[in-house]
């Protein structure tokens, strides 16, 4: 009768290899997050904090990566050796997530804030919906963000959506138009160590539609074999008179991207 195979088989001979060939093994390890394309979504009902920038603005705070007990992001390198958490360390200073404790004793799940300057604000289609409060004059408050994210069927209804983007925030430099799946609305009424959103990416290259560069615009040829649908680009290219005269009242050269790009949920 042959022996019962081991469900969790062990390379014992791990600790043999070279120290660089086990650094990428352990990196390798590591989850995934790439850099400047996390998308968070708008969260309903969030907190109000001082940042510590020089003019001391009041910003929201967004919670990521999702909901506590699923999908947070999972880091047992922390736990298993020291050369193994030495990697997972170098990892977690470079992404700058915030370390929490979760229900177990000494271990931890981790968070990421929001940074304007560099992530993306992904506005869900309940934010644009007629019966919300408006939130427009909240964004005239906000120069620090410079991405915003919208889904295809925001854009799709209503095209002229893109011409308040550009003007009530100031400091925009990218539109991202989300083909197919993008996060959820989020609503919660959860305490502020719970309230998570899932953790959702950018994948792949960004397909640009219209872009401006010191107030100079330029139209981009509709590619049949991207994502863009004909439709879509045809819309958005009918608002580029519009959008120019938005960016040329401008009192600063202006440098903005209008493209379109597919999300992953990690």
């Amino acid at each position: 009768m042959p022996a019962p195979k081991n469900k969790h088989p062990a390379f014992r001979r791990f600790p043999w290899l070279p120290t660089e060939l086990r650094l990428e093994i352990w990196k390798h390890a590591l989850p995934i997050l790439t850099d400047k394309a996390t998308l968070y979504p708008w969260v309903e009902k969030t907190e109000w904090k001082w940042t510590r920038e020089r003019f001391n603005r009041m910003y929201p705070t967004f919670y990521w990566p999702s909901s506590p007990g699923s999908n947070q992001i999972a880091m047992p390198l922390l736990y298993v050796s020291h050369e193994s958490r030495s990697v997972a360390l170098d990892w977690l200073n470079k992404h700058r997530p915030l370390r929490k404790r979760f229900r177990h004793k000494g271990t931890y799940f981790l968070t990421r804030p929001f940074i304007p300057v560099i992530d993306t604000l992904y506005l869900a289609n309940a934010w644009f919906d007629p019966a919300s409060p408006d939130r427009y004059p909240w964004l005239e408050h906000q120069p620090g963000i410079m991405n915003v994210a919208v889904s295809e069927s925001v854009i799709m209804a209503d095209q002229a959506l893109l011409c308040h983007f550009v003007k009530y925030f100031s400091g925009i430099r990218s539109i991202s138009i989300v083909v197919g799946d993008g996060p959820a609305p989020y609503t919660s009424d959860l305490p502020r160590k719970d309230k998570m959103t899932e953790r959702w990416e950018i994948d792949g290259p960004r397909e640009t539609i219209l872009k401006w560069e010191d107030r100079r615009g330029e139209v981009m040829a509709w590619n049949p074999n991207g994502m863009i649908s004909a439709t879509l680009h045809t819309l958005v290219i009918l608002t580029y008179p519009h959008l120019s005269r938005v960016v040329a009242k401008s009192w600063y050269p202006r440098t903005i991207t209008i493209d379109a790009v597919r999300a992953v949920r990690r």
